[in-house]
């Protein structure tokens, strides 16, 4: 824990999420040994609805809409989270081969129309590059 922590300049928050296979998702994680450059944008809010049934459902038909043009442009996978201890709490990861096609196909207006009705409050997207630093 020391030697971890030197790495920050404070202590990171650690939270817990549940993966949620039965809301609507493509690809898989990827197995970071691989290597290989990729993108993962990472978004976060607080889901609007707080039944767990229709916040799915509203997921899973923007997901479903926004699905083959995602795909078109470079994301290989769309992978949800729930939190833990409060499953309002929403985290998707999306894997892009590049980075060339984020910014437009999340700033279409149409995709961030209906997006946006998903939460309470504008989630918060970040965009990390896959490094080379040691992995497992």
């Amino acid at each position: 824990a020391e030697a971890f922590g030197s790495l920050f300049a404070a202590p990171p928050t650690i939270e817990v999420f549940e993966r949620r296979g039965d809301w609507l998702s493509w690809g898989e994680l990827p197995d970071p040994s691989a290597g290989a450059e990729l993108w993962f944008a990472v978004v976060r809010g607080t889901l609007a609805e707080t039944d767990s049934a229709a916040a799915q459902e509203m997921h899973d038909a923007i997901a479903a809409g926004g699905q083959a043009a995602a795909q078109e442009a470079g994301d290989i996978a769309h992978v949800v989270f729930t939190g833990l201890a409060d499953p309002g709490e929403f985290l998707a990861i999306d894997v892009w081969e590049s980075d060339a096609a984020i910014e437009a196909t999340y700033g279409d207006p149409a995709f961030g129309a209906a997006f946006a009705s998903l939460f309470s409050e504008a989630p918060t997207i970040q965009v990390f590059r896959s490094t080379d630093w040691y992995q497992w």
